[in-house]
């Protein structure tokens, strides 16, 4: 019989910072059903939000409160803000380099509803995949991928282990406690910028064993996403390009965004959405993201990855704009 202290269902950022945080005197084994970097972590670009310091703290709250048009959990909220401050000083401290000035001091960019720049980030936009290698890395418990979970053992209430093919062989694998770190739902989306692995699987097993799961209707769509290639997961441009200063115009060079709130490109996602979706039904046309503000040298070192990946299908940043979603 498999047995484990701990199993975690899930290698991305909650999965890995969970076993970093258990003690090495304990068994504990990360699964995740494909290779450990296919995860939404490892494509995400921006950044890592966090309050500034003690002060910052009710501001960020009532930004995401603000964001979450107060559907948000408050409590849960305030967790997440009070936090933030502990959990940032403990990845830097265990070696963690997130992008900083010649001085050494952290940089912080503005992403969009946020009222103050408080997102860090790392390799300029390559955050998810610096802050998911550095995890892999300080792992210290045992990593198996290609294991796709496909039922949870439940007696009395208490999950204590799964059923799962690992290497297309079945297995039983039992634990005193299991924590679920699978992610979300994105790939089920025909067009979508996540992880091929992000398919709900764990969520459906949960509806089949009547565990309830909440807000599933509260689906983030990103609003500057390069949609016209012929793949699934289409190209993710990071609101961190707003934040730097980056357009949302139209054919003609004009900020619609105005139109629909006062902060411009700054305003939620859901309201920048709206507003592109709104836009080219009324019209017909296109929207764009404009660079055209940004010097070039910096921009090519602030944006490194985007800016090599939308060279290699003839885009040269920041001089062209491109059409988004």
């Amino acid at each position: 019989m498999i047995k484990y202290d701990v199993l975690i269902i899930g290698a991305g950022i909650a999965g890995l910072y969970s076993a970093m945080n258990l003690p090495e005197n304990k068994k504990v084994l990360v699964v995740c059903k494909d290779i450990p970097w296919e995860c939404n972590t490892f494509y995400a670009q921006g950044g890592m939000v966090t309050a500034l310091d003690e002060n910052d703290i009710p501001l960020h709250i009532e930004d995401t409160m603000i964001a979450g048009a107060y559907h948000n959990k408050k409590e849960a909220v305030e967790i997440l803000s009070q936090t933030s401050l502990d959990t940032t000083s403990d990845i830097i401290s265990r070696g963690m380099e997130f992008d900083t000035d010649e001085n050494g001091n952290i940089l912080y960019t503005k992403e969009a509803a946020h009222s103050t720049g408080r997102i860090v980030h790392a390799g300029g936009d390559a955050t998810g995949r610096y802050m998911h290698y550095f995890m892999m890395v300080q792992n210290k418990h045992k990593l198996q991928r290609n294991t796709l979970v496909y039922d949870l053992l439940i007696e009395d209430g208490r999950c204590y282990g799964v059923k799962a093919l690992v290497n297309y062989q079945h297995q039983t694998i039992y634990a005193d406690d299991v924590i679920i770190a699978s992610g979300g739902v994105g790939s089920l989306y025909e067009y979508n910028t996540n992880s091929r692995t992000v398919s709900a699987d764990i969520h459906g097993i949960c509806v089949e064993k009547g565990i309830e799961l909440r807000d599933m209707e509260m689906m983030q769509f990103h609003p500057t996403v390069f949609v016209k290639t012929p793949f699934a997961r289409k190209l993710l441009l990071t609101e961190a390009l707003r934040g730097e200063g980056a357009w949302i115009v139209d054919k003609n060079g004009r900020r619609f965004l105005f139109d629909y709130d006062d902060r411009g490109e700054l305003a939620s996602r859901d309201i920048v959405s709206r507003a592109i979706f709104n836009h080219k039904r009324e019209t017909g046309e296109d929207a764009y993201l404009d660079f055209s503000m940004f010097e070039q040298k910096w921009f090519h070192n602030r944006f490194p990855n985007i800016t090599r990946t939308f060279e290699a299908i003839g885009y040269s940043f920041p001089k062209d704009r491109v059409p988004i979603s």
